[in-house]
Parts: structure tokens; C-alpha cells; sequence
């Protein structure tokens, strides 16, 4: 009277059904779908496949067609910065860099006009550019001023030396890296590169501890000379 146990079919449940009786989806998928719309499930999983496949492509195009870009305007940077040095000589004394107080005073009366000011920034923000603030204030700074002048400044008048934060031509800095980095960063983030260029200016050539660091690395080089061990024959 048993008998009907050994007919029971055991087999995980599919939609409430054994899976043995289950007709519906059997994608792999967390679905649950009836018989009647198994067709049509298994069309829409095929047609998000195709559209899937279909946006990578479109991706991997997109991805070449930026690196072309930005190769094409890597090859024109470099003219544009040869006409901003050409711009910059019409600012500069004698067409050379800011060499002495009384060079950067002259060129700050001249940006007392602010057509003037309006052009130097424009001709700066052509020089250099990208998301590296501190490149761009380089590039800038070193373009205007010698590092003998630059040695006379610090951001804020630290150490006894003028506020380079007071200067007209401070001024004209931030807006020309603004506008170089595209808006992309604070006055305080330039400001801090700005210090760093002025704190690094007396250690390289034409600095004022440029020669004291020369003789001093001389020095080192004749003591280690020496003290050198010498080998005997």
C-alpha cells in the first residue's frame, strides 16, 4: 500500500515545480519564468548581450579616437609655446628674464594698465598647461624671473625677505595658472607651489647659495678624497 512512495520525484523545485517538470527558463540567470514566456525571456537575454557587446565596441573606438586627439594636440603644443616665449620678450626688459628689483618694478608699472595685465596673462597661460600645478608654476616663474631675483622673495616675506604674495606680478600668476589648469585648483594650492619655487630658487645656478653650495659640495669631495684609503703595491 506504500508503493506510490517509490514514484515521488525528489528533484530540486523549479517555479513551485520538481525540475523535472519545470519547461520554463533555464538560463542561468536569477529568473523565474513561466513556459508560455520563456521565448521571450531568452530573446530579451540575447538582444542585452548584443547591446552589451555593442557598447564595449563603441568604447574601445571612443578610446582610440582620444588617444589620436591628444597625440595631434601634443604635436601642436609645442609651437603655441614658442609663441608665447616670442609674446613674453615684448614684456621683459631687453627680451631676457627679471634679473633685479628695479627690472620687476618697470614691469609692474607697465601692468598697471590692465590691457597690459589682460595680454601677460593670456601670453603666460599659453606656456604651460595640464593638471600639474606645480609644473606650471615652474615653468612660469622661471620664465619671468632669474633665481637671483627669486632669491629675494619668499610666498609671505618669511626670513626677512620681501612678500612676494604683495606683487603685482603675483597677481598676474594665479590668473595665468588658473587659466592654464583650466580653473582646476585653489589660490591657496598655487600659493603653496609658488613657495616652493621661491624656497628652491637661492640652491639652483645664479642663486644666492648656488656658489656657497658648490664650494661646499667641493669640499666634501676633497675630504672624501682624502680619506680614501690608499692601496699599496
Amino acid at each position: 500500500m506504500f508503493s506510490y512512495l517509490g514514484t515521488q520525484d525528489h528533484s530540486p523545485l523549479r517555479n513551485g515545480l520538481p525540475a523535472s517538470q519545470y519547461t520554463g527558463c533555464n538560463c542561468k540567470c536569477s529568473c523565474s519564468v513561466d513556459s508560455k514566456d520563456s521565448a521571450v525571456h531568452s530573446q530579451t537575454a540575447s538582444s542585452t548581450c548584443s547591446v552589451y557587446l555593442q557598447v564595449l565596441s563603441k568604447l574601445s573606438s571612443l578610446e582610440k579616437s582620444v588617444r589620436e586627439i591628444k597625440a595631434l594636440l601634443l604635436a601642436q603644443k609645442r609651437p603655441q609655446q614658442d609663441d608665447a616665449l616670442d609674446g613674453l620678450e615684448l614684456f621683459l626688459p631687453h627680451g631676457g628674464k627679471l634679473e633685479s628689483m628695479e627690472e620687476l618694478i618697470e614691469l609692474e608699472k607697465m601692468l598697471q594698465v590692465e590691457e597690459h595685465k589682460r595680454r601677460l596673462v593670456q601670453v603666460l597661460s599659453t606656456m604651460e598647461g595640464g593638471e600639474n600645478v606645480g609644473k606650471i608654476c615652474r615653468a612660469l616663474m622661471r620664465a619671468l624671473m632669474t633665481n637671483g631675483l627669486m632669491s629675494q622673495f619668499s610666498a609671505r616675506g618669511q626670513k626677512g625677505k620681501l612678500a612676494f604674495k604683495d606683487r603685482l606680478l603675483c597677481d598676474v600668476i594665479l590668473k595665468a595658472v588658473r587659466k592654464s589648469s583650466n580653473g582646476d585648483c585653489r589660490d591657496s594650492d598655487i600659493m603653496y607651489e609658488i613657495a616652493g619655487v621661491l624656497r628652491n630658487a637661492p640652491n639652483h645656478p645664479g642663486g644666492t647659495n648656488y656658489h656657497k653650495l658648490g664650494c661646499t659640495r667641493k669640499r666634501k669631495a676633497e675630504v672624501i678624497i682624502k680619506e680614501m684609503p690608499v692601496e699599496s703595491d
